[in-house]
């Protein structure tokens, strides 16, 4: 591996494919390429103040947001769910004003929003998928901040009060199925094969701190197996993501030299595969791990490289010189990075940018998101879907 990135990789890990890094600060500006196809546009719908789209079972969730000032500066937000294919609007359901609102997943009858109201409170909404009638919204406890996903079709509901952090597991009727109390600060949730996963730290002075991997029980919350490895002054801040026997998770790290950045674990030893410095968001898709890494103390890095899963060996890199690269999100023959107010597709194997997207506003894109054919960006005003390879 490449000894300027700090990176190291352990033989061993049973992934096929292709890990690819994102390095670098926030870009600047983006020029348009000359010479390069234009991505050309499938679809589009406006989509005011979206900050990210949700991709699931053939059908695209936005929560948008319309001018609107209360209580130092809530919005009037509703949430779309769009044909993925066509872009037809299938249905609408307003949420009135809120400070936050972000699709997190669904189940197999509901779609879950995670909604920060101008009171402070944080709640859990679901919808239904087929209509987008509300079914019920689950408060978090008094005093609490709270973060929501649904995977696997699991509930699961992330919440702090002060310095007591707790996971709690929530059935289609909105009721707490069980609830764990964190000895440690859970940074990542997540659920797979009847096993959650909290990824989380606890700090140990001065400026160090005992990462640790947890396996909960799906069924009762029951603690199964605790991994603890040390780590350095860094933050979990992503959920993990499950491959196979190797569990990824990743830190926010304060500098190169500080923390593990993205891990990839054994889940059977709790051994630590491989690692990347640096503050690091770990993807996976098609068999492909995918780790988007920048260093905030070094902006003459900035690169997109990617190496054989399996065994770590470098397949190619590249210079990104307007800055870090947002994604990537990968189908099984291509790369998809958004660059500021550019979309880049790259081939998988050789790096090469095989055509693009210029945002004619200029505005930032937001992380692409890819399924079932197509990409998904969101730009200042617009949820813009294009085919993909």
């Amino acid at each position: 591996m490449r000894g300027r990135w700090g990176i190291r990789s352990v033989r061993g890990a049973v992934v096929g494919g292709v890990v690819a890094f994102a390095m670098g600060p926030a870009p600047a500006s983006v020029a348009v390429s000359r010479g390069v196809p234009q991505l050309a546009v499938a679809w589009q719908q406006s989509c005011v103040m979206c900050h990210s789209v949700t991709v699931i079972d053939g059908v695209v969730y936005a929560a948008d947001g319309a001018a609107g000032v209360l209580n130092g500066g809530a919005f009037v937000s509703t949430v779309h769910a769009y044909d993925a294919v066509t872009g037809a609007n299938r249905w609408s359901h307003s949420l009135g004003f809120v400070m936050r609102s972000r699709v997190v997943g669904t189940t197999r009858d509901l779609a879950l929003i995670d909604l920060g109201q101008p009171n402070g409170v944080s709640v859990l909404v679901a919808l239904d998928r087929t209509s987008g009638v509300e079914r019920w919204r689950s408060n978090a406890a008094a005093g609490a901040s709270r973060s929501t996903l649904a995977a696997q079709g699991v509930i699961l509901a992330l919440d702090r009060a002060g310095s007591q952090f707790s996971v709690t597991r929530y059935d289609d009727s909105g009721h707490a199925k069980w609830r764990y109390v964190a000895a440690e600060n859970p940074g990542g949730i997540t659920a797979t094969r009847g096993t959650v996963y909290v990824f989380g730290a606890t700090f140990v002075p001065p400026g160090q701190q005992i990462d640790s991997l947890v396996e909960l029980d799906e069924r009762n919350g029951a603690p199964l197996r605790r991994f603890e490895f040390s780590g350095e002054s860094s933050v979990p801040f992503q959920q993990p993501v499950v491959v196979g026997n190797l569990v990824y998770a990743s830190q926010y790290a304060f500098g190169v030299g500080s923390g593990h950045g993205a891990v990839a674990i054994d889940a059977t030893t709790g051994a630590i595969v491989w690692t990347v410095r640096g503050t690091t968001r770990v993807r996976v898709a098609n068999g492909v791990a995918v780790i988007a890494s920048f260093f905030r103390t070094s902006s003459a890095d900035n690169s997109l490289d990617a190496v054989d899963a399996s065994t770590g060996v470098d397949m190619w890199s590249v210079a990104l010189a307007n800055g870090a690269a947002d994604g990537p999100a990968l189908t099984t023959s291509s790369l998809f990075t958004t660059n500021n107010a550019a979309l880049e597709e790259r081939g998988l194997h050789d790096g090469v940018v095989t055509s693009r997207y210029d945002d004619p506003a200029g505005g930032t894109l937001s992380e692409p998101k890819v399924a079932r054919g197509f990409v998904y960006v969101v730009s200042a005003t617009q949820l813009l879907a294009f085919a993909a390879a």
